[in-house]
């Protein structure tokens, strides 16, 4: 697909051949999400234009006035609803609206819930709920896991190279601060080289940091330069996007032991996991002392992903459990006592 400006990525309506696996006619779907140009919401939008013919309206860019008159409008000419994140929409009058014209309602979460707190409480709203936040698995309405993932065109150009040890990209936040100051230490003192790419950085006085976020085929070029790419989730409910785009890279992926990351990923073969600092930093030597099993790992990790954790295996299986076609092949974890366990802080 070419690429498009923002605003005209936003006005276009996709509208592409069904795809010969899913067995269904293609239909309308008014999809409400911020699709800011190269965010997940757009890009999966564009591989569910492969499907269906889509009616995108970027919430984040009007007003509630000029959305509620959308939404009516958009009503009458959609077969579905759907709905990602949604944090200023409001549900009971898009869910109702829907329900009273005969339309299915899907609300699609692909973020954590500690950033959008007030959209749990309208959940149970919609028809169907497909979350990447293990926390509401074990909840009173049906909610389906369904993970994120990573668009392979961003990563048609990155050429593998490692010449940094150690790269995390993310935002600083006041949890990760001394984490990282301290991770930072550790690698000076045993002459690791150590990167941090991200914003709000620069005036923590952190010599790490190298530059601000970077975004699609800039993370991806970015990410293939590293030898051990870590990540370090806010919440240990949920796994975050950099596992499959880290791995996409082709580097060693060394990421905190979140619930559900287990079942993505094969511990110790296709990707590392560490429970506290101290773990983290034996992984570290490890891993840059053995280049042949970190080398594998990469590789293993990288094939994992593209056989299994693009965004268009997530759309493809959003639409199989919705059109009943398949079992989900992603729904239900385990959420017992040792899983809680993991959920304790890093330290």
């Amino acid at each position: 697909m070419e690429q498009n400006t923002p605003k005209e990525f936003i006005n276009r309506i996709y509208e592409v051949p069904k795809h010969a696996e899913l067995n269904e006619m293609p239909k309308k779907i008014m999809f409400l999400g911020p699709l800011t140009f190269g965010s997940y919401e757009s890009k999966f939008v564009k591989y569910l234009g492969n499907y269906h013919q889509i009616l995108p309206i970027d919430y984040r860019a009007m007003s509630t006035t000029h959305m509620t008159a959308i939404i009516q409008t958009q009503m009458e000419n959609c077969d579905e609803v759907w709905v990602s994140k949604g944090e200023i929409i409001n549900h009971r009058f898009l869910t109702d609206l829907a329900r009273k014209n005969g339309k299915k309602s899907v609300i699609f979460f692909p973020d954590n819930f500690y950033r959008y707190p007030e959209t749990k409480d309208f959940l149970p709203l919609y028809d169907f709920c497909f979350t990447s936040n293990t926390d509401f698995l074990d909840c009173d309405f049906p909610v389906t896991w369904m993970p994120g993932g990573f668009d392979p065109e961003d990563y048609r150009f990155a050429k593998k190279t490692e010449d940094i040890d150690l790269l995390f990209v993310g935002t600083a936040h006041p949890q990760r601060v001394p984490f990282f100051r301290k991770l930072g230490e550790f690698c000076d003192k045993n002459n690791y080289s150590f990167a941090i790419v991200g914003n709000n950085w620069q005036n923590l006085n952190m010599k790490w940091w190298k530059m601000p976020a970077v975004y699609n085929e800039g993370f991806a070029d970015v990410a293939s330069k590293a030898k051990i790419c870590l990540n370090y989730h806010f919440s240990l409910w949920g796994v975050n996007n950099k596992c499959f785009e880290y791995t996409a890279a082709g580097s060693c992926l060394l990421t905190d032991n979140v619930i559900g990351i287990n079942q993505l990923f094969i511990p110790d073969e296709e990707m590392v996991t560490y429970d506290n600092f101290q773990d983290l930093t034996e992984k570290i030597r490890l891993l840059l002392k053995k280049d042949k099993r970190r080398n594998d790992t990469a590789e293993r990790g990288k094939r994992a992903s593209y056989q299994n954790h693009t965004i268009p295996h997530r759309v493809n299986s959003t639409l199989s459990i919705l059109a009943g076609t398949k079992p989900p092949e992603i729904q239900t974890l385990p959420i017992g006592e040792e899983n809680r366990a993991n959920t304790e802080k890093k330290t």
